[in-house]
C-alpha cells in the first residue's frame, strides 16, 4: 500500500481536490528537536501546493525503502545528503516477551539524547545492521504520515514516517517490525526527488511467531491460476470477484468455486492435499463474470447448490448430486425466479422467516464510471438491494422492496445474524459512499432499520461486515472493513484539527476498519482504538477468525489496490 490514493478511489481526487484549494498552512509538529532540519525557508505553502510535495516525497521513499529491501546500498546512501546528521537507531533488547498466544515481543532502547550524530556513512551502516538482520524482507514501507513544509516552492520538509516491515528474521520465523520515525528532507536535483539530511527512530518493536502458522501452498494444491494483468485483455473488468467453499459432494472435505472474467474455476478436493479443477466437467465453467458467490441447500435434498451474484442476471446452480449421485451441476436461474437483472455484488443466505428454507439476499451496487454516486459519503443511486424469499417449492420471489430491505445505497456487502438474540436472523449491510444499515428482523421475515439506534452506521466506504464473539461473552460483535487512506487522514486532519460535523464524518471516511462490541441490549459500542486491529489500508474483505486455535477470535482483513505496474498509487 502507498501512501497515495488512486485517481479513481472513492475518497480520491474528486473529492481531495475541494480540500486542496482551501489555503491552509500545516500545523507543526511538536517533539522534533532531535530530527536536525536544514535552517528554514520563510513562509509556509498553501495546502495544495505542500500535499503535493508530501506525495512527491512519499513516493521517493517508496524507491528508497525498495532499495533497502533489495540491499542496494548504493541507492539508499545517495539518498542521504553529504551533510546528513541524524540520532542513533534503537538498540534491539534479544529478550523477548510473551505478547500474545504464538507471539512474542522484542522491544528496541532509543539512543540517549546526549548520544553523538551519525553522518551519512554511519546511518547507512547503521540501516544495513537493522534490515540485515532479516533472512528475507517480503514488504518493507516508509509511510508518510504527517509533513511540515517551508519554502516557496517546497524546499525542505520535516516528515512522520511509520515504518513497517514483515520478513523472515534470523531464526527462520516471521517477525513484524514497526516503528515512527521523524526524517527531514530537502528537494533533490529533480524535482520529485530528494535527499534525507536528517533522522530520529523511536517507539520501535518487533513481533516474532514462534512457529510459521502458513505457508503458500497454492502452486503445490493445483490451485495456482495466473490471470492477465488487470486492464488487459482476459482481465478487463472493474468488478472484484468472491470464492466460495463447501463439501459440494459430500466426501467429508470442502471444495472451492471461483468465479471469473472469462471463465470460472470448480477446484474438486481429491483429500491428499490437491484439487482438481472440475469447472467444465461439473456444468459451473460458464456463465462468467460473477462478483459473489455462496453455497447453500436452497432446495433442502441434501447437498450443496451454487448461487452467483454478477452484473446482469442473477445465477442458481442446482447441484445434482442427490438424488442423481452423480456430481453435476444445473442453472436453474429462470426456473426459480432469481434470474433479476442487477449489479449484483455479494450475496448471503438465511432462513428470515423461520419456515425452514434458506432465502438470499443480494447486495447490489452500480457502474462506477457509467453512474456515479450522488454523495461521498451519503449516496442512494445506487441499484436495489435484492431479497429472493424462498416459496419452498423451488422457486423465489423477490420482494426486497415489501420486507424492507429495498436500499439503494450502493451496497456491497452483507451479514445475517441473530445480533439480538430474540430467534430470528438480523442483517447488517456494507455501503460503499456512506453509512452502513443494520436491519432488525421483526419475526415475521420484515426488517426495520435500526442502525443509528443501535450504534453501528459507522459511515465509511464500506466494504465488508462480520459477525463474531471477538471477546468471548456469549453476545454476537462486529468487524466491519472500510478504506483507510494515509492521504485521505493527512489532509483533513491538516484542513479540520478540530473537526467537527461534516468535516468529522469525512474523516471517518478514511479512518479504516470498526469493531463494535455488542452491549447485550440491542446497542453497540465502537471499541476500535481499544482493541486495534482496524488499521487495514484500502480494506476489503475479511473477518472474525481464531487462526492460533487459543478459543479466541482474531481478525483477518484482504487489502489493497491495482492502478500501476509499481507500488506508487496503488
Amino acid at each position: 500500500m502507498s501512501v497515495t490514493i488512486p485517481s479513481n478511489s472513492s475518497l480520491s481526487r474528486p473529492l481531495m481536490m475541494a480540500f486542496l484549494a482551501v489555503v491552509l498552512a500545516l500545523p507543526a509538529m511538536p517533539g522534533w528537536a532531535a530530527s536536525p532540519t536544514p535552517p528554514a525557508a520563510p513562509g509556509t505553502t498553501v495546502m495544495d501546493t505542500a500535499e503535493d510535495a508530501t506525495e512527491d516525497a512519499a513516493n521517493w521513499l517508496l524507491g528508497v525503502a525498495d532499495a533497502v529491501r533489495q540491499g542496494d546500498w548504493k541507492t539508499v546512501a545517495d539518498s542521504l545528503s553529504a551533510d546528513f546528521s541524524g540520532r542513533p537507531l534503537p538498540s534491539l533488547q534479544e529478550k523477548p516477551a510473551p505478547y500474545a498466544p504464538g507471539i512474542r515481543q522484542m522491544t528496541w532502547s532509543a539512543a540517549g539524547k546526549d548520544a553523538p550524530p551519525l553522518d551519512r556513512d554511519k546511518m547507512v551502516a547503521a540501516w544495513r545492521t537493522l534490515f540485515g538482520r532479516y533472512k528475507s524482507i517480503d514488504d518493507l514501507l516508509f509511510k508518510v504520515k504527517s509533513a511540515e513544509w517551508e519554502g516557496t516552492p517546497p524546499a525542505t520538509g520535516r516528515l512522520r514516517i511509520f515504518l513497517t516491515l514483515v520478513g523472515t528474521g534470523p531464526t527462520g520465523l516471521p517477525e513484524d517490525l514497526s516503528g515512527w520515525w521523524g526524517m527531514s528532507v530537502k528537494r533533490g536535483p529533480k524535482a520529485t526527488e530528494f535527499v534525507i539530511t536528517g533522522s530520529a527512530a523511536e517507539d520501535m518493536r518487533t513481533l516474532v511467531a514462534e512457529r510459521a502458522v502458513f505457508s503458500e501452498v497454492s502452486r503445490a494444491a493445483r490451485l495456482g491460476r495466473k490471470l492477465p494483468r488487470f486492464g488487459t485483455q482476459g482481465n478487463l473488468s472493474f468488478q472484484w470477484r468472491g470464492a466460495a467453499t463447501a463439501d459440494v459432494d459430500n466426501d467429508g472435505d470442502l471444495d472451492l468455486f471461483a468465479p471469473g472474467s472469462d471463465t470460472n474455476s470448480f477446484y474438486i478436493n481429491r483429500g491428499d492435499g490437491t484439487f482438481e479443477e472440475s469447472a467444465t466437467a461439473v456444468g459451473l465453467a460458464m456463465p462468467a463474470g460473477g462478483t459473489g458467490t455462496i453455497f447453500l441447500d436452497y432446495d433442502n435434498d441434501g447437498d450443496k447448490d451454487l448461487f452467483v451474484a454478477r452484473l446482469g442476471t442473477q445465477l442458481l446452480f442446482q447441484n445434482q448430486l442427490v438424488p442423481s449421485g452423480k456430481l453435476l451441476f444445473l442453472d436453474v436461474s429462470d426456473l426459480t425466479g432469481v434470474d433479476a437483472n442487477s449489479v449484483g455484488f455479494s450475496p448471503t443466505a438465511a432462513d428470515i422467516d423461520n419456515d425452514g428454507d434458506l432465502d438470499v439476499f443480494v447486495a447490489s451496487y452500480a457502474l462506477y464510471g457509467k453512474v456515479m454516486p450522488n454523495s461521498w459519503y451519503d449516496a442512494t443511486n445506487g441499484t436495489p438491494n435484492l431479497l429472493f424469499v424462498n416459496n419452498g417449492n423451488g422457486t423465489f420471489s423477490q420482494l426486497a422492496d415489501r420486507r424492507g430491505l429495498k436500499g439503494t445505497a450502493w451496497s456491497y456487502a452483507a451479514s445475517f445474524a441473530d445480533y439480538d438474540q430474540d430467534g430470528d436472523q438480523d442483517l447488517y449491510v456494507a455501503n460503499d459512499y456512506g453509512s452502513k444499515q443494520l436491519y432488525r428482523n421483526k419475526g415475521d421475515g420484515t426488517f426495520e432499520e435500526v442502525s443509528t439506534a443501535a450504534g453501528v452506521a459507522d459511515p465509511g466506504n464500506g466494504m465488508g461486515v462480520y459477525f463474531g464473539d471477538y471477546n468471548r461473552d456469549g453476545l454476537l460483535d462486529i468487524y466491519s472493513t472500510n478504506m483507510s487512506s494515509t492521504a485521505g487522514t493527512r489532509i483533513l486532519k491538516s484542513l479540520f484539527p478540530n473537526a467537527a460535523g461534516t468535516e468529522a464524518l469525512l474523516l471517518k471516511l478514511a479512518s479504516g476498519n470498526t469493531i463494535f462490541r455488542n452491549n447485550g441490549d440491542g446497542t453497540f459500542a465502537d471499541v476500535s482504538k481499544q482493541t486495534g486491529g482496524t488499521g487495514a489500508s484500502w480494506g476489503w474483505g475479511g473477518g472474525f477468525i481464531d487462526i492460533n486455535n487459543d478459543g479466541w477470535e482474531d481478525v483477518f482483513c484482504t487489502n489493497g489496490f491495482i492502478s500501476g505496474k509499481s507500488k506508487k498509487d496503488t
